[in-house]
């Protein structure tokens, strides 16, 4: 079987098997991006096979897509984003999330009615944006002794990569700092402004890795974010890393989501975010390297996949936790964790930091912190004897909006606690 028809498959697979919160035409665009890392990883109907080389380019023209047309559509979806910011730098924007024709960003239908700060999705704008910038993180490294890792995307001549005996996955995955400049001087990397910051046959856009380490966490940068400040920058925070995804295949190639960010920094003079405010935020969303098993990194498609137990989307889920509202545990791909323990893992996270920090009282979290226990507990809880059925627990606990529930016996000994996750976990068995 053909590499072309390995890619036919693996995306008709994929558009069979996910639903994601967008229309056609924008899960479309995240899907085929998911099928060129299955590509590069031998995941999905690739079977092991793997071709590192490949891009996102090769994926549409298998599909006998239009490329011109393809590269629209995203950009598009980037542009509204940018018209946004420009809107609300000017005092201007709207609290909805929906371009001039009513359509929600991104084509998700759940940003649709969601009502927003324009100022604080410029802050969550400018720090997502921020945030996998290489420079900024080897500061963050510096500051407090960890390995993030880092790299940029870069035109690469596949001709002088190949003669230089590399490809696409060692870019990506070995480090790389002290060969930039060779890979320049031998025209390996090529300047945007010769490829007219395009592709074509022999000229490919690859991520570069300079220094290695764990990576950042985008499900995490998210979450923190908005337990930092509030709901609607960690919105911010993802619109961000969305147009970190849709860049890699555009008309024009250019890190759009650190462009916008330094726009924002340069044009809007309220914005309430300082380096330091970036510099947490991307320490609390990195992988601790003995964490990397468990910590998830989840991609677009992810973020917007609907649940098909619970019918909610990660980014459903992790905006509730932010609220403190009732929400359904789900299992988050790849780490095969539940939300619940991500959730746990970020509160200790957040508790180990704080703890360490001089400037606690300076967080913007840590009047949350100061607060009585009383103010957060939960009232009225329910209770349920040890010989309750599954099912009876679980119409007790919808029905009562609960999270958990006290398990009783003997006239009301407790005996442990049943929480949403555990109910869920039957389903798996």
């Amino acid at each position: 079987m053909d590499l072309e028809e390995l890619i036919r498959q693996d995306f008709d697979h994929l558009s069979k098997t996910t639903e994601l919160d967008v229309i056609q035409e924008s899960e479309d665009a995240i899907l085929m991006q998911s099928v060129e890392g299955h590509a590069h990883n031998g995941a999905g109907m690739f079977h092991k096979r793997r071709f590192v080389n490949i891009t996102i380019s090769d994926i549409v023209m298998a599909l006998n897509l239009d490329p011109t047309q393809v590269k629209t559509y995203r950009q598009q979806l980037i542009d509204e984003i940018r018209s946004y910011v420009d809107q609300a730098i000017q005092g201007k924007a709207s609290q909805r999330l929906l371009n001039p024709e009513g359509q929600p960003f991104l084509r998700a239908s759940r940003l649709r009615n969601l009502s927003v700060n324009p100022a604080s999705i410029l802050k969550g704008l400018y720090l997502g944006g921020l945030r996998d910038d290489s420079e900024i993180r080897r500061d963050v490294e510096k500051e407090f002794n960890i390995r993030i890792g880092g790299g940029r995307s870069h035109f690469v001549d596949l001709r002088v990569m190949k003669h230089l005996n590399l490809d696409g996955e060692k870019l990506a995955h070995e480090a790389h700092a002290e060969g930039i400049a060779d890979y320049k001087r031998s025209g390996m990397i090529v300047p945007p402004e010769k490829c007219y910051y395009q592709e074509s046959e022999f000229v490919r856009y690859f991520h570069i890795r300079d220094r290695l380490g764990p990576g950042h966490s985008d499900d995490a940068a998210v979450v923190c974010a908005g337990l930092l400040f509030d709901r609607d920058v960690a919105l911010g925070v993802f619109l961000a890393d969305a147009i970190d995804t849709l860049e890699k295949y555009v008309l024009r190639y250019s890190d759009q989501d650190n462009e916008l960010a330094r726009y924002i920094s340069a044009n809007y003079k309220d914005l309430s975010s300082s380096m330091e405010d970036l510099h947490r935020l991307i320490y609390l969303s990195t992988i601790p390297e003995k964490k990397v098993d468990i910590v998830p990194d989840s991609s677009l498609r992810y973020l917007l996949s609907i649940d098909k137990k619970t019918r909610q989307t990660l980014l459903d889920c992790y905006l509730a936790f932010i609220e403190g509202k009732p929400l359904m545990p789900m299992t988050i791909w790849k780490s095969k964790i539940t939300t619940t323990e991500f959730f746990s893992y970020i509160n200790h996270r957040f508790l180990n930091f704080e703890a360490a920090e001089a400037h606690v009282a300076s967080l913007p979290i840590a009047a949350r912190l100061s607060r009585r226990v009383a103010e957060i507990m939960e009232a009225g809880v329910m209770t349920v004897d040890l010989s309750t059925s599954v099912s009876e627990a679980i119409q007790k606990m919808l029905a009562g909006n609960k999270n958990f529930l006290v398990v009783t016996q003997n006239g009301g000994k407790i005996v442990g606690v049943v929480k949403a996750s555990d109910l869920l976990r039957v389903f798996e068995e």
